[in-house]
């Protein structure tokens, strides 16, 4: 950018670099350092982190401080009119920074500096996420993304302590921006600098991340990296880690079973009253979902109150998670006019506040609530609208509306297509570490089994299971939908 190789640009490349160098030559030297520092940031950042990442031994955090006001005032560093302050380089000065840094050879130093102190920023941020407001949380630490982004980035091909470190208390922070697909995209490249040397606690919070990203997608994964998150949590007495890890673990068998029941068990072994409501609400939410699996539907509301209860007091977020789980509870009980009632409201909350996860989860049991009670029209509308959010989130996720699209297809007389996705279904949920139902989902398949038992015979099965060509999640949905033959 400072320096274009194109004839019709280099002048004006040239005067900008030129000035640049104007402006740097009058900076004293302890300026020209910081400035020089701050170049390691993707983006914004607030005065006390970029003075720690720019502090050494002979400028302390506070000198820095006063060090970016000059920079300020001289139009280096630009102010952004947000509260808190930020601060930020434009891309031309963030380019011209890192070039002075290569020159000076302290460009690895600094940027194992930022990444340490981005490092330090998320700890605080994984500690206040259970129990600071959410909205101010939020206000708080997303703005940092940027900076995650590159200091993972550069720790993943020079710390490897570092990049494990920043992969697992960066979780909440990508879980509430929506951004853990791209999460699983790059923990493949960290799991490798894994080692036994690390810290346990390290890696305890690596596998947390691991479990969390993954779950309700790919659940034996998430449950492998749940257990190993607990082990290693207990191995160092953090009690409340411990507890998350072993709630994911029972979360992520997602039916009752005898695996799922103990680990929630040992888990409300450790609990402590006097923790953050964010945390005893997860437990809450996990202990209803085993209990509506297991037909207690009374208990499980209780427990689905009990966690609505405890969010409102920090997280709106987890109270609609909460209140999407009883739309779930209502269907599996067979009240689906209860379950109608509670989700159209919660429909247009959650296309504002929410996470996308949370939505497509409601629009599910929405989706199959609208063919049970023969809306197949507003069904339609809702499949299509859960399959282009899908698209945009994980189209892995669409493996638990399968069944409810097969019922969907064969409601509108495509008998062939629903055969053909209901097989799928089976194939899409043992590939996701899940062949067994939640009671809802198998509601909605026990529908479609039996319409086209009706209208096939009994043996439809037998001929599309093994199928030449057999369907993914998003072709099945695609065809449920008629985006194609």
């Amino acid at each position: 950018m400072l320096k274009g190789t194109g004839r019709s640009l280099d002048t004006r490349h040239g005067t900008l670099h030129a000035a640049f160098d104007w402006s740097y030559r009058l900076l004293e030297p302890s300026e020209q350092r910081v400035f020089n520092r701050l170049g390691t940031f993707a983006g914004s950042f607030s005065l006390p982190t970029a003075a720690a990442c720019a502090a050494d031994g002979t400028i302390d955090t506070a000198e820095a401080m006063d060090l970016i006001g000059r920079l300020v005032d001289r139009s280096l560093v630009t102010a952004l009119a947000i509260d808190p302050p930020r601060y930020t380089l434009l891309e031309t000065a963030r380019y011209y920074a890192i070039e002075r840094l290569a020159a000076t050879g302290e460009s690895d130093t600094r940027r194992r500096r930022m990444a340490a102190t981005i490092l330090d920023l998320l700890d605080v941020a994984y500690q206040e996420y259970w129990s600071l407001d959410e909205a101010i949380w939020l206000h708080r630490y997303e703005p940092e993304l940027g900076n995650v982004r590159v200091a993972l980035e550069w720790a993943t091909h020079h710390d490897a302590e570092l990049a494990v470190a920043l992969f697992g208390s960066a979780w909440p922070l990508l879980v509430e921006t929506d951004l853990q697909a791209e999460a699983r995209a790059g923990y493949p490249q960290v799991l490798t600098l894994l080692s036994d040397v690390l810290p346990r606690a390290r890696i305890g919070r690596f596998w947390e991340a691991i479990a969390t990203h993954h779950s309700a997608r790919q659940c034996d994964r998430a449950r492998y990296a749940a257990e190993l998150a607990a082990k290693m949590h207990a191995e160092t007495d953090d009690t409340r880690s411990h507890y998350y890890a072993l709630m994911q673990l029972a979360a992520n068998w997602r039916v009752d079973t005898d695996s799922a029941r103990s680990t929630c068990e040992a888990a409300r072994r450790l609990e402590d009253p006097a923790w953050p409501a964010r945390l005893l609400a997860f437990g809450s939410l996990t202990a209803g979902a085993l209990l509506t699996s297991a037909g207690r539907f009374d208990e499980a509301r209780a427990a689905y109150q009990r966690a609505l209860k405890l969010a409102l007091t920090t997280s709106e977020r987890q109270a609609l998670v909460a209140s999407v789980n009883i739309v779930e509870l209502d269907l599996a009980c067979g009240d689906t006019a209860a379950a109608l009632q509670l989700a159209r409201p919660l429909a247009l909350s959650l296309q504002h506040l929410g996470r996308r996860d949370t939505q497509f989860e409601l629009l599910s049991n929405m989706f199959s609530a609208l063919l049970i009670a023969g809306e197949t029209r507003e069904a339609r509308a809702t499949g299509k609208e859960l399959y282009d959010l899908a698209l945009r989130l994980d189209a892995s996720k669409l493996y638990t509306v399968l069944d409810a699209m097969a019922f969907l297809a064969c409601k509108e007389g495509h008998c062939d297509a629903a055969a053909r996705i209901a097989a799928c279904a089976d194939s899409a949920h043992a590939a996701h570490g899940q062949p067994r139902r939640r009671p809802a989902e198998e509601r909605i398949r026990s529908a479609v089994i039996a319409l086209l038992d009706e209208r096939l015979g009994a043996a439809w099965y037998e001929g599309v299971k093994d199928c030449p060509e057999p369907l993914d999640e998003v072709m099945a949905c695609g065809l449920a939908l008629g985006l194609w033959a």
